[in-house]
């Protein structure tokens, strides 16, 4: 026998309707649960207002430097920041921060940042190494690694191509050599840094210069870097010579459009040079305009306006090469004004 407001469940089985629904219920909520969690409802529940009674902290760690000479005197500062979750900072009192990996001395820094929990000092080993100092801060750990190398300058680097005593012909010649393995090469033209040049896995470096070199004598003095910093001792300087060639005009195919052109009113001139040419001005009345090579094709060109006043109007043009060496072309055509 059973209640009219039971519900047969299986065979000779019966539950009360209240049980049943409140099952039911029961088991729609566990479903939903395990569902909200999957899809990321925990994120979304640390940001709702129900996460202000969760406690959560952030920990950061940062150095000033990632490298240190193994000198015994080197320093790095090392900054600790914990927030709260609602970004607020923490006092540095419950940071405790050690060397996890290597050797160091650790001390308190004597000036503590506004924007920082806790600023230690580290004081570099004399021995090259790698240094790890960890710190935690309510079960948060961070840490910052910091490679102690040894301070020693790299060997000097030696030049192979040109030559000391050289004549070149080209305003950026290659250079070539051997340096150390991890280190760039620095170029200094008379003193002055022109190019960096990388050394490759076998310990050789090449390249052109960077900055065209004009005409005439030139010292060349090389120098490696490391990625500290370091520098090598000067190689010996060498002298070349650099005697580039001027620039050609191409005058038989040289065009200005309209020919005659209308007083006052625009033209269009053609200028095609030989491809060591950096610019082209071109002469109207003692007075010079830039043509452009707008399509890197080595034809310079340019929309002008006509003088006012009707005439023939000779055209010359100065034509620098990529040294920044300079031949002037005078009266290479005319313009007719109407």
């Amino acid at each position: 026998m059973h209640d009219d407001d039971e519900e047969k469940v299986a065979s000779g089985f019966y539950l009360s309707r209240p049980l049943l629904v409140a099952g039911l219920v029961g088991l729609v909520l566990v479903v939903g649960i395990i569902s909200f969690f999957q899809a990321g409802g925990k994120q979304a529940l640390t940001k709702s207002w129900l996460g202000w009674f969760l406690p959560t902290f952030s920990l950061e760690m940062r150095s000033n430097t990632p490298y240190l000479p193994a000198d015994g005197s080197g320093t790095a500062l090392i900054d600790v920041i914990a927030k709260d979750k609602r970004g607020v900072l923490m006092s540095g009192s419950d940071i405790n921060v050690q060397i996890d990996q290597g050797q160091g001395d650790l001390a308190n820094s004597a000036e503590l940042p506004s924007d920082v929990s806790k600023q230690v000092v580290l004081r570099a080993p004399s021995q090259p190494q790698i240094v790890v100092v960890g710190a935690t801060f309510r079960g948060i750990k961070q840490t910052v690694t910091i490679e102690i190398f040894d301070p020693q300058p790299p060997a000097t680097p030696i030049l192979k191509s040109p030559i000391d005593k050289a004549t070149v012909s080209t305003a950026t010649p290659t250079l070539s050599g051997v340096g150390p393995i991890g280190t760039q090469i620095e170029v200094y033209i008379d003193d002055q840094q022109n190019t960096i040049l990388k050394v490759d896995e076998a310990g050789n470096f090449a390249g052109p210069l960077d900055q065209a070199l004009k005409r005439g004598q030139h010292s060349i003095k090389l120098l490696a870097i490391n990625k500290y910093g370091i520098r090598s001792a000067a190689g010996a300087s060498i002298t070349i010579e650099v005697k580039t060639p001027d620039p050609e005009i191409d005058t038989a195919n040289l065009r200005i459009k309209p020919n005659p052109a209308k007083a006052g009113e625009v033209f269009y001139i053609f200028v095609p040079v030989s491809s060591n040419t950096q610019s082209v001005k071109l002469i109207i009345e003692n007075t010079p305009y830039p043509l452009a090579d707008k399509n890197s094709s080595s034809i310079y060109s340019a929309a002008l306006r006509a003088p006012t006043s009707p005439g023939l109007y000779p055209l010359s043009l100065i034509v620098t090469n990529q040294g920044g060496d300079s031949i002037l072309a005078e009266n290479i055509g005319s313009l007719k004004v109407n």
